[in-house]
């Protein structure tokens, strides 16, 4: 999750009631798009989800050439990310990560003016790429169409639902309190909005991942998860994959997500719950088959605290760790069009 107040000002109209739009080093989508029948076929593909914690108070610097060096050791096909900022996008940049497994994204990070909040970075040929600004507030909706094999337009999107605090609670609980979690009709507007865009303009094989801000406690988490369950179409890959590695948002073992900062200084320690905040959400004939925690291996032994002198934990790439999915594409059929 993000300081609430820190980085964008709202106001952006959302897009659903108005065309979507490409920003730049994007073509529009015009015509209708068809699979490309000279790559090789991808039955197994790597998706990996990570926010990127914006705040820059806790060795920024660090934290993102560590997850660029994380793309090139693993070089998942897909990489969502949430809170792209203009200090790590350019330490992406600079590094050989965007070169090396996804050359499309120089061309979208240089375009000019401020990174997209949400991104996703794909390895496989791109058709087109669409954002929507308006989706959770000013974090936006970032949907992207890839050749995915000769048959399959593949749609990944990258989503980052709005945050809110839990009731007050220590660090160590898990969530044991009766009352739901604040914001939770706003998280379900927000996934009830991304994923009629994704009906409307996406194609029948598509994946939904980033920081949805909600967990699977249904006594926190109702509105959510009761939101999720009016999509039969659409299935949570954590649960698909048997994945019980862990919590994405973990309060023993990450004490960056009680850093505040100076953005926040009169808000406290964050009141999350200890869960799983980072999903993918898989719809038509994409399957998963294993979720695991990744970037959850501390990459410094101690952090100061709020910029201060006393020594915090350990230093991790974010607040949150990230997911790793192995998913497959199941079955035959030709996808005819992006729509």
């Amino acid at each position: 999750r993000e300081t609430e107040r820190a980085h964008r000002a709202p106001g952006v109209v959302s897009m659903l009631a108005t065309s979507s739009t490409s920003f730049p080093g994007a073509a529009a989508l015009r015509t209708p798009l068809q699979p490309k029948h000279d790559i090789h076929e991808h039955r197994e593909l790597t998706f990996v989800t990570q926010n990127l914690f914006a705040n820059e108070e806790a060795s920024p610097h660090h934290r993102a050439r560590a997850f660029a060096s994380f793309l090139l050791q693993t070089r998942p096909q897909f990489a969502a990310v949430q809170e792209l900022m203009p200090w790590n996008a350019q330490i992406l940049l600079e590094s050989p990560v965007l070169r090396k497994l996804y050359p499309h994204a120089a061309a979208d990070l240089l375009s000019g003016g401020e990174p997209p909040w949400t991104y996703v970075f794909g390895s496989l040929p791109r058709l087109d790429r669409r954002h929507f600004p308006g989706v959770a507030g000013w974090r936006g909706l970032d949907v992207a169409f890839f050749n995915a094999s000769q048959h399959t337009v593949l749609t990944v999107a990258s989503a980052h639902f709005t945050a809110d605090e839990c009731p007050t609670r220590s660090v160590e609980d898990s969530g044991a309190d009766d009352a739901p979690c604040p914001g939770g009709a706003a998280r379900a507007a927000d996934l009830d909005e991304a994923l009629r865009i994704l009906e409307r303009v996406g194609t029948r094989d598509a994946v939904l991942l980033g920081d949805l801000n909600f967990g699977d406690q249904p006594h926190l988490f109702g509105a959510e998860l009761k939101a999720l369950r009016g999509w039969p179409s659409w299935r949570d890959a954590w649960a698909e994959a048997n994945g019980t590695a862990g919590f994405t948002w973990d309060n023993r073992r990450n004490s960056l997500n009680k850093l505040c900062g100076a953005d926040c200084a009169d808000a406290g320690a964050f009141t999350l719950p200890s869960a799983r905040l980072d999903h993918a959400l898989l719809r038509g004939r994409v399957r998963a088959r294993a979720a695991a925690l990744i970037n959850d291996e501390p990459i410094a032994r101690h952090e100061p605290c709020g910029g201060g002198d006393a020594a915090c934990g350990p230093l991790f790439v974010s607040d949150h760790f990230g997911v790793s999915f192995r998913l497959t594409l199941d079955g035959g059929g030709v996808e005819k069009h992006i729509r």
